[in-house]
């Protein structure tokens, strides 16, 4: 098993001499930010970062869990970090209910009355709010125990969640659309 490794757009490296060409060649990030990186894990492109100004990399989490909102991506990892701070909640997870970036959130109760969510979605808002990664992200779904594969809890099947919240009532609160900010 080879170990990932990262590279910059204008260089790109192969794992091997044999690898097929498609699997191996990097695929960049032509979102937003045209210094994103791709994550080679082996051969498969399957995550995303970027190096800050003082080359430190930061990840950003699966490509496959981008959320776009027009032309703007939400990344996992940066939007939940901002909201898993809140003393009551015990993670959360970025979903997108067509085309709006939204956030399921597993709070540490599981017995929360709809007052406590209206309460909690807005405090979680006024969080999200102060921070321009996650200011625009304003309906939240609370899930009482997110689905997750058993053998790492923490790895949570966002589509089965999606799929979930695309039938369930949601909290809105006021603040800026994804495509406005």
């Amino acid at each position: 098993m080879r170990s990932p490794f990262v590279t910059r757009p204008r260089h790109v490296r192969r794992p091997s001499r044999n690898a097929e060409p498609q699997r191996s060649a990097l695929v960049l990030d032509q979102l937003e930010d045209r210094r994103m990186l791709a994550i080679l894990p082996g051969q498969v492109v399957s995550s995303a970062g970027y190096l800050d100004a003082d080359g430190r990399l930061y990840f950003c989490g699966r490509r496959a869990h981008v959320v776009m909102a027009g032309r703007r991506p939400f990344h996992s990892v940066p939007v939940e970090n901002v909201f898993n701070r809140h003393p009551e909640v015990r993670r959360t997870a970025l979903i997108g209910i067509d085309g709006t970036p939204a956030l399921a959130v597993e709070p540490r109760s599981r017995s929360l009355s709809a007052d406590d969510r209206r309460r909690l979605a807005a405090e979680l808002g006024a969080i999200g709010a102060a921070d321009p990664v996650t200011a625009p992200i304003r309906r939240f779904y609370f899930h009482p125990s997110f689905p997750v594969d058993a053998r790492h809890n923490a790895k949570i099947f966002r589509d089965r969640l999606g799929a979930w919240a695309a039938t369930q009532p949601f909290v809105e609160v006021d603040g800026p659309d994804a495509g406005d900010a």
